[in-house]
């Protein structure tokens, strides 16, 4: 923890303390790796398979996960978690608050590079804190408390260009049936199709503000394979044809209501 917190930045502080830990674990070792943007925190496992070496592997990319949170003063959200093993976890998205792949070539996380710049604001103080309250601050403190409506619009808006990902798929990567997830958005007010038109319009939005891209462009980032298509489709959501609405708000440039897309990413 020492050796991590005087690093002036939270990439440079993970590499430190993985230069560490390849002397002190012998059953794994931990890299950073780091390439278009997208960085990756890997293991690369020396022990047998079986449940203490996939245990083990789950427990450490947690707390790393925690570190990271703890030495930044905030939670870094996690594009994914790998796991080389094919046994599933029912817990796993609840420990990570990301989706889960299975059967992947290596076992670690997947986060944007640019949070690897974030600075390290801890000092010899807030460490004396936090160990007098460990392992609170690893385990609770940093939690994703977002609305399960928020999580699943983090989820579907990875990609909009192509055909978006089904109640069934989205539960599964919630560690949920879809009939709990069916109910638990609508005891926040919402519905699983209209979350995917909300957002899709409110991407929609975004993209007729920005005039180097055409409509069929906008429709192709939405998953729409024509532009009639698009056209009907936002004026079912809008009430208005998109080409009408560019023209309105470059006439009137003022911040729409539903102009949210952009603070959501």
């Amino acid at each position: 923890m020492c050796v991590a917190q005087r690093e002036p930045c939270i990439g440079r502080a993970l590499r430190a303390a993985f230069r560490l830990y390849h002397g002190l674990l012998p059953d794994f070792t931990a890299r950073l790796c780091v390439s278009d943007g997208l960085a990756r925190i890997v293991l690369d496992t020396r022990a047998a398979p079986g449940p203490a070496r996939w245990y083990g592997e789950r427990t450490f990319l947690f707390f790393t996960l925690g570190v990271a949170n703890w030495l930044a003063a905030r939670r870094i959200p996690i594009l994914g978690v790998d796991y080389r093993n094919g046994e599933r976890s029912a817990d796993a998205h609840r420990l990570f608050y990301a989706p889960v792949r299975y059967g992947q070539p290596e076992t670690g996380l997947r986060l944007q590079a640019r949070w690897l710049d974030l600075p390290v604001v801890q000092d010899a103080r807030s460490l004396r804190e936090f160990l007098a309250n460990a392992p609170f601050d690893l385990l609770v403190k940093f939690q994703d408390r977002t609305t399960l409506t928020e999580r699943i619009r983090r989820l579907l808006r990875n990609d909009l260009s192509g055909e978006l990902p089904s109640l069934a798929r989205i539960s599964a990567q919630l560690a949920m049936t879809p009939q709990t997830l069916r109910r638990r958005l609508r005891e926040e007010g919402q519905g699983f199709q209209a979350l995917k038109d909300d957002l899709r319009r409110d991407a929609a939005i975004e993209y007729l503000g920005r005039p180097e891209l055409s409509l069929v462009d906008i429709a192709e980032r939405l998953g729409f394979s024509e532009c009639s298509t698009f056209n009907r489709a936002f004026k079912k959501w809008t009430g208005v044809a998109p080409g009408e609405y560019r023209r309105s708000r470059m006439r009137n440039p003022q911040p729409d209501a539903h102009d949210t897309f952009r603070q959501c990413v």
